[in-house]
């Protein structure tokens, strides 16, 4: 990144406007980024799709002669797997942005305020006591 950086201004020295300059560069950063993160999901996909593989070929093994290397065996790649699905779904939370659902100071809080005017404040309590219940 940082090299490309110098080669980006030389290519758009012509550019005098400040903000339009930024406004490239921050395109070109976007590019770059974009197709890091892509291959890096890429890698990710075919490395989880390997140990799936070895996963169903160790609980194959381990059912045709259980012994304790094969158990161990399993358990290794079982918590690799884990981890890897672990690393999954914790994006998928980060960009779905449940903790601020998952804690309601989000939500609640726009909520609040958005109805803070009207003079139904007993729908809020009716619709807390409802959320305290489906939890």
């Amino acid at each position: 990144m940082k090299d490309n950086v110098p080669l980006w201004l030389t290519d758009f020295k012509e550019v005098l406007n400040k903000s339009l300059l930024w406004d490239l560069i921050e395109y070109k950063i976007r590019q770059l980024t974009m197709k890091y993160s892509k291959t890096k999901a890429l890698e990710r996909r075919s490395r989880l799709c390997e140990i799936e593989k070895k996963l169903k070929e160790c609980q194959e093994i381990l059912y045709a002669n259980p012994t304790g290397d094969n158990s161990t065996e399993l358990e290794t790649i079982t918590c690799e797997y884990n981890s890897l699905y672990d690393y999954i779904t914790e994006g998928h939370a980060i960009r779905s942005r449940v903790n601020w659902y998952e804690y309601g100071t989000f939500y609640f809080r726009s909520w609040k305020s958005s109805i803070s005017d009207s003079p139904s404040l007993s729908a809020y309590a009716f619709f807390i006591q409802i959320y305290r219940v489906t939890l």
